[in-house]
């Protein structure tokens, strides 16, 4: 009769063995996983130094992490590498920054700073003068009002924005300014009266935005002489202004723009505000 042998025992001790070095394994891989992190933290502010709150921090397609009130953020648990980071605002007010590339060291911060650009809209039109035939306005002067506060200091600071612009020689205008915000656009200039537009936040690019502003009247008076002698006026010179009344409010006619001198060689002109020329027609001297 053979002898039995006893397996079971053997069995158990594979079994035993198997065990112990699952073990060491499963031990080992976690403390590989917690040893490939790194810290990430940082800010994001705008253009004008201001906390950008809710901005979203990824890193590839991962949200890692959101920012606080005060535009920081920090996540201890960012695995190593170089990777390439993005920083949106899902209230749409600001552009997504890519970052490329941004290195995460194990067992170590890193710390990087994100600066957002605002998102713009284009208002762009033309300014005339309010008369029966409107002319085109040069030097108006188009600024930005009823912004909130931390708005307009956004404005003033942005490379992409600007508070105030001016008119061409053909009265034409563009400037930029915030999406997602009312505000109002003032246009003024000297000798004419302002005037106010209102964009709303929901409007986008306005490429058509016309504004008539009427001018301010004033007068211009003077004294013809002759050359050779500044004291001896001379009567009969007929001096008008030189514009076409037709372009101005006010102003009906030639008439109200041309006088004719007295024996005191004396003027009076009716003219619209601001730097005007003075014609006296030579021919008419006595």
């Amino acid at each position: 009769m053979l002898p039995q042998v006893k397996r079971r025992s053997y069995t158990t001790t594979i079994l035993v063995v198997c065990l112990t070095i699952l073990a060491v394994l499963v031990l080992s891989g976690t403390a590989s996983a917690q040893a490939a992190n790194g810290t990430f933290k940082g800010t994001v502010n705008n253009e004008a130094g201001q906390p950008v709150e809710g901005a979203q921090i990824e890193i590839g397609d991962t949200l890692i992490a959101e920012t606080n009130r005060n535009g920081r953020f920090r996540n201890d648990s960012v695995l190593v590498g170089v990777e390439n980071v993005s920083i949106s605002d899902p209230d749409g007010k600001y552009k997504t920054q890519y970052r490329e590339p941004v290195t995460i060291i194990i067992d170590e911060t890193t710390t990087e700073e994100f600066t957002l650009e605002r998102k713009t809209r284009e208002i762009s039109g033309q300014v005339f003068s309010n008369g029966r035939d409107p002319a085109p306005l040069p030097n108006v002067t188009v600024e930005i009002e009823n912004a909130t506060k931390s708005e307009q200091k956004l404005i003033e600071e942005s490379d992409n924005l600007r508070a105030e612009t001016t008119t061409n020689d053909a009265g034409e205008y563009r400037i930029d300014v915030p999406t997602d915000i009312d505000i109002s656009l003032n246009f003024s200039r000297d000798g004419f009266t302002n005037n106010d537009a209102e964009i709303d936040a929901d409007d986008t690019d306005v490429d058509d935005l016309v504004r008539i502003i009427e001018n301010i009247n004033g007068e211009i008076e003077g004294t013809v002489t002759v050359d050779d002698d500044k004291n001896t006026p001379i009567s009969g010179a007929i001096v008008k202004l030189d514009i076409n009344p037709d372009n101005w409010a006010r102003i009906d006619n030639e008439e109200d723009i041309t006088d004719t001198t007295g024996s005191d060689g004396e003027y009076d002109l009716r003219a619209p505000s601001g730097e005007r020329t003075v014609v006296v027609d030579a021919e008419t001297f006595d």
